[in-house]
């Protein structure tokens, strides 16, 4: 019996699963549950992660906003301008008109759209809002309805909305106001000409660092600046915070590791009558070993591989939007669709089926591997 053939192997390992399906049965939906909910908190830090890196390369390199002794203050847009571009390496300076308003479905972004944002929605297929228009984002559509008014302390603004955002760009837009930018300033308190901060490109990524104390200088008026990189290193910290859920995860999944590892450790001590009757047959100790490292694999890469593929769909299947609820704080149903990027998820999705199977296998063998080199009629007997 020291040849046996591979496929003999295969089939005697299941049809010893079959004589106790129960267990096996509770095993895999052990496994399964414990990869999908292990996979699916670390898939959704890393793909949330990726993610804001991708944005917040797409943004400008650098934000800068005038400040007061009452905090934020409006900037002048042409002599802000002027002395952006007076610093060596700033490339493309331009203005932006916004707030955050608080909303009764939770917070808004309310941005006044200028020429240059007007030709990107043309490209993009959007209608750019007129006079007393505005555009939304796709989940805010849905509560704002046709007629929209916006207060913000002794303005008003009334708008009708004239279209809304494709909800493949939600994660950027789920929550946005769009409206004319001479609006946008009169609905904020900014006077003609001032801006509610500039923005701007640099020539090389690697000069951000060097040129700020330039630009600081190079401004009549305190100013205070963040870069793409500040920007990218806020945002890790917060959904590291926020991801803390894997860490969180993680450590009861390790202990129900351990637990479903030290039930099959004591189910194998517990066959040695089944060890010691193969030997006796002329089973070889590899081939017993073997036995049960295939009746482990019949368990547990069918339950791997659906707790990976249902970890899979949950974060990045189209729609996806729970992750928002549970990791940002968006309410239920204005939550915004997320179309994560997946480029790490092959990784993850290994790592995880390697820390689960090779313990598991580990846990199936170990105790075989010490029963089946000794006698067979010590283990007879010992049974």
């Amino acid at each position: 019996m020291s040849r046996l053939r591979p496929r003999a192997l295969w089939v005697w390992a299941m049809r010893d699963l079959m004589r106790r399906p129960g267990e096996a049965l509770l095993s895999a939906i052990a496994i399964a549950a414990l990869v999908a909910l292990v996979a699916t908190a670390l898939l959704l830090t890393e793909g949330v992660s990726r993610t804001a890196a991708r944005l917040a390369e797409a943004g400008p390199a650098m934000v800068v906003r005038r400040l007061d002794v009452g905090g934020w203050a409006p900037i002048p847009v042409e002599e802000a301008l002027e002395a952006a571009r007076s610093v060596r390496g700033v490339q493309h300076p331009r203005p932006r008109v916004w707030a955050v308003f608080g909303g009764v479905e939770g917070p808004i972004v309310f941005a006044g759209c200028d020429d240059e944002m007007r030709a990107d929605l043309e490209a993009l297929g959007i209608t750019p809002p007129g006079p007393e228009e505005a555009v939304v984002g796709d989940r805010l559509a849905e509560f704002v309805g046709i007629d929209l008014t916006l207060i913000n302390e002794d303005n008003t603004g009334f708008y009708t909305v004239k279209g809304a955002f494709d909800a493949d760009a939600d994660l950027a837009t789920h929550d946005l106001i769009l409206v004319d930018i001479d609006e946008a300033r009169a609905l904020l308190g900014i006077a003609p000409g001032y801006a509610s901060d500039i923005v701007l490109d640099v020539f090389h990524e690697a000069e951000e660092a060097a040129i700020v104390p330039d630009l600081v200088e190079a401004f009549p008026w305190p100013v205070r600046i963040v870069t793409r990189s500040e920007a990218t290193g806020i945002h890790r910290g917060v959904l590291g915070q926020r991801g803390s859920l894997a860490t969180l995860v993680a450590l009861p999944a390790a202990l129900a590791l351990l637990f479903l590892l030290a039930g099959v450790a004591r189910d194998r001590v517990g066959r040695r009558h089944e060890v010691g009757l193969l030997k006796a047959l002329g089973w070889t100790t590899g081939d017993i070993v073997r036995l049960h490292l295939v009746r482990a694999l019949w368990v547990a890469v069918p339950a791997i591989v659906v707790g990976l593929a249902v970890a899979t769909a949950l974060v990045h299947l189209p729609g996806t939007s729970w992750p928002g609820v549970v990791l940002m704080g968006w309410q239920a149903g204005r939550a915004p669709t997320l179309d994560l990027d997946s480029g790490g998820a092959t990784l993850v999705l290994l790592e995880v089926a390697g820390v689960v199977l090779v313990p598991w296998l580990l846990g199936s063998a170990w105790p075989v591997i010490r029963g089946a080199t000794r006698d067979p009629s010590e283990l007879l007997e010992a049974s």
